[in-house]
């Protein structure tokens, strides 16, 4: 499915409009366009990561995390490579395999993340590419909007309940 704006909403929206005056004329901004005084209530929702070649092949690494994003994860993976930090998990393989296409085809994506090990079983993840050359992507601008609406229970109140 292709990308459009007509997906999102809130601040996912308002991130994606100054992604948008940010690019002017350019496929995508450079990071040094992004002014964190122009959206200081947007940075605990975001994280930074920064595209590293190895021997020809992509590798992701966390730059910044914001504090909602540290807090929803559990831990601050800030200077960890993506693929890291959970196992390498099938979660961490979708990321790795999104971030390439975002790669790839140069363009904004919104991936809907299925956590159903979580007390969140779904959230939206927007993916911003950053190019300083104007068209090679070596970073990206990542927003987290969780919809708490979605709560479930958590494993451990899952299994109590099943002991009871």
């Amino acid at each position: 499915m292709a990308f459009s704006p007509d997906q999102l909403s809130g601040s996912a929206l308002e991130l994606y409009d100054y992604w948008n005056r940010k690019s002017g004329s350019r496929r995508m901004p450079d990071r040094n366009d992004i002014d964190p005084t122009e959206i200081p209530h947007l940075l605990s929702s975001l994280t930074i990561l920064d595209v590293e070649d190895h021997n020809g092949d992509p590798r992701f690494r966390h730059r910044l995390i914001g504090t909602a994003v540290v807090s929803f994860l559990g831990r601050d993976c800030t200077g960890t490579l993506v693929g890291n930090n959970f196992g390498g998990s099938d979660f961490e393989a979708h990321i790795h395999e999104i971030l390439l296409k975002v790669v790839e085809d140069k363009e904004p994506l919104l991936d809907q993340v299925e956590r159903p090990w979580s007390t969140v079983n779904t959230y939206n993840r927007l993916i911003l590419p950053l190019s300083s050359d104007g068209e090679t992507v070596d970073k990206f601008l990542l927003h987290i909007a969780v919809d708490f609406g979605e709560i479930r229970k958590t494993t451990y109140q899952e299994a109590v309940e099943q002991e009871g």
